[in-house]
């Protein structure tokens, strides 16, 4: 089946002080382990053998020019560019619309820099297992980041059994997906207003997520019923797909985590991980 990769690679309207630090006008073209960002992502694509196209979002096209994975794409006819929006998220719907979701579409982000085919291929094929949600989101559970990276430090989501973080790897698996982009866009004008961002989903889940009665499944039902869309996680099986880079000490991070070690990492069944005790 047809499938399209989608990267997200546009400037923050306020600047980004790390691009500005390392001297290059994106993120996604700092450098990490000789190689920008964004190209090891696409090499993570291509490897995975998972799409058949491949779109970037990005602000200025001129700021993928001298790039060997991009020079690459564009010559077999099988990368289109396209323009952001005014955030990320009216960024996905416009990108969405115009490739389509006739097909499946990945999202993910172009400072993604320990992405690598075999986490990427485990998690597309898993996300089309079923056909019983829109959208597959990529996590990462707290019991598995503590084996393989345990000084690293992640926001998590404390639920019923384990707490997760995100990936930022996202399956949109047909037209109704788009629902989730547009809750997203709602929430991003709320996102100085906890309130707000939170009241559509009820005192009861609230306080039911609040006090831990909530598992992965079942956090994820109750959050579908609010957003209108079938939302499904998808536990993975190698914590670097929670390590992007927002900071120098991420990138000086995954540098070290490249340079350490070719061989793959640890990985554990997300099914068969131990629960974590908060």
């Amino acid at each position: 089946m047809t499938s399209t990769a989608l990267v997200l690679a546009g400037r923050r309207p306020e600047g980004d002080p790390l691009a500005e630090a390392h001297g290059v006008s994106h993120k996604a073209l700092i450098p990490v382990g000789g190689q920008p960002m964004i190209e090891r992502v696409l090499a993570a694509i291509e490897d995975s053998g998972a799409f058949t196209q491949v779109a970037v979002c990005i602000d200025d096209p001129d700021a993928l020019q001298g790039l060997p994975r991009v020079a690459a794409l564009r010559d077999a006819g099988r990368l289109r560019v396209l323009p952001t929006a005014a955030t990320p998220a009216s960024s996905v719907i416009a990108c969405l619309e115009e490739i389509g979701l006739e097909t499946p579409v990945l999202v993910t982000t172009g400072d993604h820099p320990l992405l690598h085919a075999e986490l990427l291929r485990d998690f597309w094929q898993r996300a089309r297992a079923e056909d019983d949600a829109a959208l597959a989101v990529g996590l990462v559970l707290r019991s598995l980041a503590r084996v393989q990276f345990p000084s690293v430090n992640r926001t998590f989501l404390p639920l019923k059994g384990d707490a997760v973080t995100g990936a930022n790897l996202f399956a949109f698996l047909g037209p109704e997906s788009l629902g989730f982009a547009r809750f997203w866009l709602r929430a991003e004008a709320h996102r100085k207003q906890p309130f707000r961002l939170l009241a559509p989903f009820g005192l009861g889940n609230l306080l039911l997520f609040a006090l831990r009665r909530l598992d992965l499944d079942a956090a994820f039902a109750r959050a579908s019923k609010v957003v209108g869309v079938a939302v499904r996680p998808v536990p993975l099986g190698d914590a670097r797909a929670a390590l992007d880079v927002d900071r120098e000490a991420h990138r000086e991070l995954a540098e070290a985590i490249l340079a350490s070690d070719e061989a793959p990492a640890p990985s554990l069944n997300p099914h068969e991980s131990g629960p974590s005790s908060g």
